[in-house]
C-alpha cells in the first residue's frame, strides 16, 4: 500500500502548490497589462514586482523543504519501497492485466460521480476537485498503456485535454482569489 506515503507527497505537493500558483500568475500579468488602456499599464508594475518577490519568498520555502532531512529520508524510504517492494510476500499472485480493470473502473467511477455533480452554479472548488479525479484517472490509465495499448490512447487524450481545460479554469480561480485577498489587505 502507498498509504505511508500520502502525507510525504502532500506536504511536498503542498511547498510547491503557492509558488505554482505564483508562477502562473507572473506569466499571465502582461497579458493582462496588455488589455489596460495605455495610460494604466505603467500602474500595474508594482504589483507586479510584489507578486515576484512572494514568489521569490516562496521558492526559499519550497527549497527548504526540498534539502530537509525529513524530505530526504522520506523519498529515500520510498525510493526503496519502489525498487524491493515492501518485503512481504506477494499473497495475491495477481497479474497486472488482472487488477488493471479495478483499478481503472473505480477512478473512472469517481470522474464519473464528480462530473455528474456539476452545474452551472457548482462552486469552483468542485471543478478542482473534478479535475484531480481527472489526473488521477490519466495517470492511472498511462500506469497500463502497456497493458492495453493504443484503445487506451484516446481515452488518454481525451483525459488530457479535459484535465487541462480544468485547470486553466481553476489557475484562473486562484488567481482571482488571490488577487481579492491582496485588494482587501
Amino acid at each position: 500500500t502507498l498509504e505511508p506515503w500520502d502525507d510525504l507527497m502532500r506536504k511536498t505537493g503542498g511547498a510547491l502548490g503557492f509558488a505554482r500558483d505564483l508562477d502562473v500568475l507572473i506569466e499571465t500579468l502582461p497579458e493582462i497589462q496588455g488589455h489596460l488602456p495605455a495610460e494604466l499599464q505603467e500602474d500595474l508594475v508594482p504589483f507586479i514586482r510584489m507578486v515576484e518577490d512572494l514568489r521569490e519568498a516562496e521558492q526559499g520555502k519550497i527549497l527548504r523543504w526540498l534539502e530537509s532531512s525529513r524530505r530526504l529520508k522520506g523519498f529515500e524510504r520510498f525510493e526503496r519501497f519502489a525498487t524491493e517492494g515492501s518485503g512481504k510476500p506477494d499473497r495475491l499472485g495477481l497479474r497486472v492485466g488482472q487488477i488493471a480493470p479495478g483499478l481503472i473502473l473505480h477512478e473512472a467511477r469517481r470522474v464519473y460521480r464528480k462530473g455528474e455533480r456539476i452545474t452551472p452554479e457548482s462552486p469552483d472548488e468542485a471543478l478542482h476537485s473534478l479535475r484531480i479525479a481527472m489526473k488521477r484517472l490519466r495517470y492511472t490509465l498511462e500506469a497500463f498503456f502497456d497493458v492495453y495499448g493504443k484503445p487506451l490512447r484516446s481515452f488518454i487524450s481525451d483525459a488530457t485535454d479535459l484535465q487541462e481545460v480544468l485547470g486553466d479554469f481553476n489557475d484562473a480561480s486562484v488567481q482571482i482569489a488571490f488577487i481579492k485577498r491582496l485588494v482587501e489587505e
